[in-house]
């Protein structure tokens, strides 16, 4: 049989005889896990497996895939509906005096921040003055549906946005400056 060493550049480099690998291999030239490939078959096997080349070494047993232990998963709350998790407050279990509602007060202060800008751009760009107020108006109800206390005034002060605006835009297409 005859043989190609597969180098370590990817090239082959042969053909040569086992005798000839034997001699390459008390060289030192090849190791045992140096890659050749059987001239006759194509097929392409570690030197070690060669009969005759390493003869003090076994060839190397088939290699298979990779055997990964599952890691144990251990949680310490109980099952879900458990009683032992509401009464001693396990978390993702929360009680409901630990219940934060949002009320939309962070829509309250978006509500305020685009009236004050709906006005300023609508000197300079009334169309995006209108934008702005109609999104603040539109905030201000979804502010209203959250039940915030401040939402009549988000309300109002987006209202009165929304209508300085429309003036704007209307005094500026009209040609008053």
């Amino acid at each position: 049989m005859r043989f190609y060493i597969v180098g370590g550049d990817g090239n082959q480099y042969g053909p040569a005889d086992v005798t000839t690998l034997e001699v390459w291999a008390q060289e030192g030239r090849i190791e045992a896990t140096t890659t050749v490939k059987n001239c006759d078959t194509g097929e392409t096997m570690v030197a070690s497996a060669v009969p005759g080349v390493f003869p003090n070494m076994a060839p190397p047993e088939p290699v298979g895939p990779p055997v990964i232990a599952p890691i144990p998963i251990q949680s310490t709350a109980p099952p879900y509906g458990s009683p032992a998790a509401y009464s001693q407050g396990y978390p993702g279990y929360a009680r409901p005096h630990q219940l934060q509602v949002s009320r939309g007060d962070g829509l309250f202060w978006s509500v305020v921040m685009r009236s004050f800008l709906s006005v300023i751009c609508a000197f300079f760009a009334p169309i995006v003055g209108v934008v702005f107020a109609g999104y603040a108006v539109f905030l201000a109800f979804r502010c209203r549906a959250f039940g915030n206390p401040k939402a009549p005034w988000a309300i109002g002060v987006s209202m009165l946005s929304l209508g300085l605006s429309v003036a704007l835009l209307l005094l500026r297409g009209v040609g008053v400056r």
